[in-house]
Order: structure tokens, then C-alpha cells, then sequence
């Protein structure tokens, strides 16, 4: 099923059945042709493709999970369609009444350390100015008037004051800060997100800041790839065969974390 989402991308999606169980591969074609070198001489050629019934992809291959609307996710290049396309081509599909978005699952266990510290005491973020706008009402309001202007990069970081008697306060309206970046812009989108936890004694984290990306659930893993020599890739089987592999492993936690039940 073809689809255009937001931004003009075309999204093709193909239904592939793997141990019973359906999983969903999203392509979109490339705008440039691969190209290829020879071993011996250096020359450099462009990969021969038949333009008139094929076309060059870039592929996603998405899993989903039996709870809480969970999808593992594994992208052939770093242009791949996004989790969030995955999202946009469903709400195309028109499924669903309700129009879904893309988050990544964070581990609660971290959130849970930052919300219960004695604050914030730094807090370090970054993005495109395109998610500007969706920061206004905080601290960096200023920023909403560069959000039409895409190509810039923003990066900010607050760092609340050492005065014993305005610390707290302070500290605490990064916290709020935090739980204001999720809610309103999705850390599946910025670039940077990091917070300094501050413990009940007035005192830094021993573990240093807690960057909030990396505490999504992911893992690199080994994928099988077909062919030989420098014609190989990633096929559908060999990359469900890894998402799969990885969810097992983390079933229990990604469960707690979406406060989702599953049958063992």
C-alpha cells in the first residue's frame, strides 16, 4: 500500500509473515542512484538499475509487539523512513479514527530517578529550530520566531544557581522542564537531552548527568545479510529474526515501562 505522508515522502508498505506473525516493511525510494568502485583500477560507475520498473530503496522493517502498542524497529540506512513515519503512513491508511505518533519507550526506571532526585540542576538540550515553536511557554520562548527556518540548530543549556536559597526552586523548575520536553516536543526528535540529577542532601548525582536519549531501549545486535562478496544486504527475514531476538530480551522491562500485561 503506497501512501504520501507529510513532507512528500511516498511510503510503500508490505505486509511479511514470519513465524506466524505479521510484520510491516516501509520503503521509500532513493533520489540518488548507488554507486559502485572497481576492486583493481579505483573507477568509480553508477549502480545499472532498470529505472522504468525498479527503483532504488531504502527500507524499515517494523515489528510489533503483542502489548501495549509497542513496535520494535531496525532501518537499512540512517534515511530510512523514522519511527514517526511509521505513524504518518498508518494514519494514511486510515486504520485509525484517532491520528497515532512515535515515541520511543524510556526506560522508567531512569525517569523514576529523575522525578524522585531533590531536582535538575543542569539541563542540556538540543534539535533542529523546526521543533522551536513547540517549545514556547518555557524558558527558551525566544526560539519560536526561528522555527520556520529549519536549517539552524539550536542548543541550550540551563544551569541552575548555586545560591542555596534560590537553588531549589530553581532546580525544581528544570525538573518541570523535563516533563515539559516530553510532553510537548517528544524526545524521539531532539538531537540532545541530558539532566544533571541533584540528590535530597543538596548534592550532585555521583553518576553524572542522566542523558535521557540513551535510556530509550535499544541494543546493536548482529544481522545476517544474503549474497557474497560486496553484493549483500539485509533481508526481511534476517532483520525480524534480530528485532525479534532483542524484544525477547527486553519483553519484561519494555512490558513495565508502556504499564502494559503480557502473556509469558
Amino acid at each position: 500500500m503506497e501512501h504520501e505522508i507529510e513532507g512528500g515522502d511516498v511510503l510503500r508498505g508490505k505486509i511479511f509473515t514470519h513465524e506466524n506473525i505479521d510484520h510491516l516493511v516501509l520503503t521509500k525510494g532513493r533520489d540518488d542512484v548507488p554507486r559502485q568502485q572497481h576492486l583493481s583500477t579505483g573507477e568509480v560507475a553508477e549502480v545499472p538499475v532498470d529505472v522504468e520498473e525498479w527503483q532504488v530503496i531504502e527500507s524499515s522493517f517494523v515489528s510489533f509487539l503483542d502489548f501495549g502498542n509497542v513496535f520494535g524497529f531496525m532501518r537499512s540506512a540512517g534515511t530510512s523512513p523514522s519511527p514517526q513515519a511509521v505513524a504518518k503512513w498508518i494514519n494514511e491508511s486510515g486504520v485509525f479514527e484517532e491520528k497515532l505518533i512515535a515515541e520511543p519507550v524510556i526506560d522508567r526506571e531512569k525517569w523514576e530517578r529523575v522525578r524522585k532526585a531533590g531536582g535538575v540542576s543542569r539541563l542540556e538540550i538540543a534539535g533542529p529550530t523546526s521543533l522551536a515553536p513547540r517549545l514556547s511557554g518555557g524558558p527558551v520562548e525566544q526560539l519560536a520566531a526561528l522555527g520556520g527556518v529549519g536549517e539552524f540548530r539550536f542548543e541550550i543549556k540551563l544551569t541552575a544557581e548555586r545560591s542555596k536559597k534560590r537553588s531549589r526552586e530553581e532546580r525544581n523548575k528544570l525538573l518541570r522542564m523535563v516533563d515539559f520536553l516530553c510532553q510537548n516536543v517528544g524526545l524521539g526528535e531532539l538531537e540532545k537531552a541530558k539532566a544533571q540529577v541533584f540528590d535530597e542532601e543538596g548534592n550532585n548525582s555521583e553518576d553524572g548527568a542522566v542523558d535521557l536519549l540513551k535510556q530509550r531501549f535499544s541494543q546493536q545486535c548482529s544481522v545476517d545479510v544474503t549474497g557474497s562478496g560486496s553484493v549483500r544486504s539485509i533481508t526481511e527475514l534476517s532483520a525480524f529474526d534480530a528485532i525479534m531476538t532483542v524484544s525477547k530480551e527486553f519483553r519484561e522491562d519494555l512490558a513495565s515501562s508502556v504499564g502494559a500485561e503480557f502473556l509469558p
